[in-house]
């Protein structure tokens, strides 16, 4: 079973700084026009989808008799966040210019005709590129854990009203409550899997007929889109979100096992050759059994996208099954992938609960009759650094931020500006531009070639359009 190119997309353009990206920023077409004008909005619950766009349920920040609510109504119990939330804005959260995950590189010739505005070469079999020509803006809820007990008091009433939206068949076993977001003006983004084949090139050229949008072309098989925002020049395009995933225990479906194959991988093979002329340099006597590439394949077929939220959910409810339900933050999984985290460490549970264990302590809080597992921070002075291991092997991608061309650098020259603000009941959010921020792009690891690969899917809401 091959991933969506939102699976694909997501694993690799994952950043412990922006959150979790979506493969089709742009806001659907079925929203209110008001709505799309504006694109999505703190406190809007909804999913992701496998072509990797978020639909709105509703806004646990608007009326019930909002135009958003217009069309599918709102939950049993709903009461709107009745105060006014924090925010933060960055007006400048990313710099114009590719971000692109390890295995890429871009071509640098300053002193020789370019083919295109940018060029990267690729080793890597799996990867993804994003290119924003304008950057991106940044929209963050100041204090998300009275989101944290909104969603724990109506999590069982908001699941029953998305099993009446979309219908047992396709229903999702986690929720997003978005708290967070980074927005841009246009955007060019692309990611391949190719098992065959190591190595390709990519260009961007602008487009001759919107110069605020990039063309991506592959040399290697690969999926490939670019979009800009509203006629009216708002930023609508959301191309990160964070927020809570909430997780529903007894909507866990128990996948059966139908498939699992094994392959030699290339660092398998390396290892293999280099044990055999060991040993007989030296006489080497110990056994060396040569680790295999698994994949695993479930029934159902479960096409949620891959999320780290949900693996930790799931963690958390096997620890707590007698919670009704997780809720997990995102801005959990990126401070654990600061720390070392890696995709393959969810996979592995004990590689998981060290790093929960030493940054967190699993709660249990009730609203209600709603009983709920989550993550708190430790508070007893300073939480335990792991120690992140550097595997030879690990050839995974960490996102890199690559220059804007020389034209591009004109805009960008005035200091960051954050603004903080309380935001009403129905938030309506403006955003000029300013300038560039620097920024650290830390390593964002993915299952580019481990030793181990272990292909799991998660249940989700899937919603045909």
């Amino acid at each position: 079973m091959s991933d969506s190119h939102q699976d694909v997309y997501a694993k690799h353009m994952q950043h412990a700084d922006y959150g979790y990206p979506l493969r089709m920023p742009e806001p659907m077409s079925t929203l209110p026009q008001s709505y799309q004008e504006s694109g999505l909005q703190i406190g809007d619950v909804g999913i992701v989808d496998n072509k990797g766009q978020f639909d709105v349920l509703f806004n646990i920040c608007k009326r019930s008799d909002n135009l958003l609510h217009d069309l599918r109504g709102v939950p049993k119990n709903f009461q709107p966040v009745d105060q006014h939330v924090d925010v933060k804005l960055n007006e400048n959260a990313i710099c114009a210019g590719p971000i692109h995950s390890r295995g890429i590189k871009r071509v640098l010739q300053p002193n020789k005709p370019r083919a295109a505005d940018y060029e990267f070469d690729s080793f890597t079999p799996t990867g993804a590129v994003l290119i924003l020509p304008h950057g991106a803006m940044s929209t963050e809820l100041l204090s998300p854990e009275q989101f944290r007990k909104v969603a724990t008091k109506n999590a069982l009433d908001w699941y029953e009203f998305a099993k009446e939206c979309y219908g047992d068949e396709y229903l999702d076993c986690s929720l997003y409550l978005i708290t967070g977001f980074y927005k841009a003006r246009s955007w060019s983004l692309g990611s391949f899997s190719n098992s065959t084949d190591d190595t390709g090139k990519i260009f961007a050229r602008r487009d001759d007929n919107n110069p605020d949008i990039y063309i991506l072309e592959f040399t290697i098989s690969a999926d490939s889109r670019h979009g800009r925002g509203h006629e009216s020049g708002s930023i609508n395009q959301t191309v990160f979100i964070s927020g809570f995933k909430i997780t529903v225990s007894s909507w866990l479906p128990d996948p059966v096992v139908l498939r699992v194959t094994e392959s030699p991988t290339v660092w398998s093979i390396f290892v293999c050759l280099l044990k055999t002329c060991l040993s007989r340099l030296r006489s080497f006597s110990g056994i060396y059994k040569q680790p295999a590439a698994i994949t695993v394949e479930h029934s159902p077929r479960l096409s949620q996208p891959f999320d780290p939220s949900d693996i930790i959910n799931r963690f958390l409810l096997s620890k707590k099954p007698n919670a009704k339900f997780a809720v997990t933050h995102d801005d959990q999984w990126m401070d654990m992938m600061k720390e070392g985290l890696t995709h393959e460490d969810l996979l592995q549970e004990d590689r998981l609960e060290t790093f929960l264990t030493r940054c967190y302590t699993i709660s249990v809080g009730s609203e209600g009759e709603n009983t709920a597992v989550f993550l708190q921070r430790k508070t007893d002075g300073t939480p335990d650094s792991v120690s992140s291991v550097v595997d030879p092997r690990d050839l995974s991608p960490e996102l890199e931020m690559s220059d804007p061309p020389a034209s591009e650098l004109e805009v960008l020259s005035s200091p960051t500006s954050e603004l903080e603000f309380s935001l009403p009941t129905t938030p309506e959010l403006e955003v000029s531009s300013s300038p560039t921020p620097e920024f650290d792009f830390s390593p964002t690891p993915s299952l580019d070639r481990p030793c181990i690969v272990i292909t799991r899917t998660h249940p989700f809401l899937c919603y045909s359009y």
